[in-house]
């Protein structure tokens, strides 16, 4: 089976301009994604939630039987990067907060925002005039919660994946063959 990069057109590449350093390198400019009406079906998806620490890789092992199966994962949620758009596992996640925040406590005592009572943002005014059924929301709650949208996710139904793998080969072919 080949790897996803495995897919992608090659060609030569003059490292440094002389002529003299030329490499066979991988055109990682070349992307594809599922389209848009593809990713609505719901028939051919299902939902699922990131458990912490599960990486697309895992994922794909668990689902798909490999691990090279992991740009599926991606592919199917609209994800091009893992370090902003996949859920943070909970050490990841405290480590953030140290980073952003200095420590987690500070996290836990700084207002990220304020809500009513159906969870809309609202400004402090609004918010000092309606406590009772208003609330703060903190840096780490906001977090968290941020983290936990990025863990829902779709996954494609395993029936669909040769396919899938097999139009993307189709996609990916270089140029002249």
């Amino acid at each position: 089976m080949k790897t996803y990069f495995d897919k992608f057109p090659k060609f030569f590449y003059d490292i440094d301009g002389t002529g003299t350093n030329v490499q066979w390198v991988t055109d990682i400019l070349h992307r594809a994604k599922f389209l848009k009406v593809v990713l609505a079906n719901s028939l051919i998806f299902y939902p699922y939630i990131v458990k912490d620490g599960e990486t697309p890789e895992i994922i794909a092992a668990k689902l798909y039987g490999s691990s090279n199966y992991y740009w599926i994962v991606m592919y199917c949620n609209d994800i091009f990067s893992l370090w902003d758009e996949w859920p943070l596992s909970y050490e990841q996640m405290q480590a953030y907060l140290t980073a952003k925040y200095g420590s987690v406590e500070t996290a836990q005592t700084t207002i990220d925002h304020w809500e009513d009572s159906y969870g809309n943002t609202i400004d402090l005014a609004t918010y000092n005039n309606n406590v009772s059924t208003s609330k703060i929301v903190y840096a780490d709650q906001a977090a968290i919660a941020a983290n936990a949208i990025k863990a829902q996710i779709k996954l494609l139904d395993p029936y669909y994946v040769p396919q899938v793998d097999a139009q993307l080969d189709a996609l990916l072919v270089p140029v002249g063959t």
